[in-house]
């Protein structure tokens, strides 16, 4: 009996020793099988071990900007931009007045304002420089101003004008169609330059004075005295009550001359106007006397004037 059991017992010891062998190859094959996986997926990630170097990537043939290196350095001065050349100033282009029955053509020897008003339309200012011209077209008349009178030459249709005065005198002038057919003064009249003698229409060498004596205007109105045409003295109405009295001497050539006095609104061309004709002898002095009617009350008569050459 107990033989019995020993042998059982050694049959049982061999029967656990031999499933325990069995069961460490199995773990070692697994095992085994495991680092055989590991090592091929390693082997796949990795390039093949020809013994050769894999190729480099291809260089970046851009050029790497460089870098700055830091430096304290005073800042660059400031560039200033070559001057500009001067621009010429272009003449403007003259206006085409061929259509008009009066044509005005302004040429300064020296800088000045010009301010001309063409009939009733609005007056139209310039700043000529020395060289400068300006034209001008009107159906009647025309009124020039200026700053400098001996800076300018004046044309009507193509006629040379009288000089207006001395460098850097204002001065006022008017002209009409009969400036074109009374004789300029200081200038030899259509009579005179046919070689007649005597007579109303000739005049002598020399200067002669005219004085010119106005009393009672009403500051309110336009006065002007004219000489054949040519605007001798010429003041603007104020926005102001009471009278003026005008009292000059101005130079004008010998012979007989055509005196137009202007009491009124210019602008509207409403008032009233007086002529008389007179002789001016070389070398003596005749006074042109207006005297007003002016009551001191707007009405009828303010405007009128009497006119003589003494």
């Amino acid at each position: 009996m107990l033989a019995a059991l020993v042998v059982l017992g050694v049959l049982w010891g061999v029967g656990v020793a031999k499933k325990k062998r069995e069961q460490d190859a199995a773990s070692q094959a697994l095992q085994k099988a495991i680092e055989q996986r590991v090592t091929q997926a390693v082997q796949q990630a990795l390039p093949p071990a020809t013994g050769t170097v894999p190729p480099a990537t291809p260089p970046d043939n851009t050029p790497t900007p460089p870098v700055a290196e830091a430096k304290t350095t005073a800042p660059a001065p400031a560039k200033h931009p070559a001057a500009a050349a001067p621009k010429e100033d272009k003449p403007m282009p003259l206006p085409d007045v061929s259509g008009f029955p009066l044509r005005l053509e302004v040429a300064a020897t020296e800088p000045a304002s010009v301010e001309i008003t063409a009939d009733d339309n609005p007056a139209q200012t310039y700043s000529l420089k020395a060289s400068g011209v300006i034209r001008a077209g009107a159906a009647k008349i025309f009124q020039v101003r200026t700053d400098n009178a001996g800076a300018l030459h004046l044309k009507l249709n193509d006629q040379d004008l009288p000089d207006l005065g001395p460098v850097g005198s204002p001065r006022t002038v008017r002209y009409t169609a009969k400036s074109l057919t009374a004789g300029a003064p200081g200038t030899a009249s259509a009579a005179g330059r046919q070689g007649s003698t005597g007579g109303p229409g000739q005049r002598t060498a020399g200067r002669t004075q005219i004085g010119l004596v106005a009393t009672n205007l009403p500051k309110f109105a336009d006065f002007s005295v004219s000489v054949d045409g040519q605007v001798l003295f010429d003041r603007a109405g104020a926005l102001e009550a009471g009278t003026d009295m005008i009292s000059r001497t101005d130079t004008i050539a010998p012979g007989t001359h055509t005196i137009s006095a202007f009491l009124g609104n210019k602008k509207t061309n409403k008032g009233v106007m007086h002529e008389v004709t007179a002789d001016f002898p070389a070398g003596q002095t005749r006074t042109v006397r207006v005297q007003g009617h002016f009551t001191g009350h707007r009405g009828p008569g303010m405007l009128m004037f009497d006119l003589s050459v003494e």
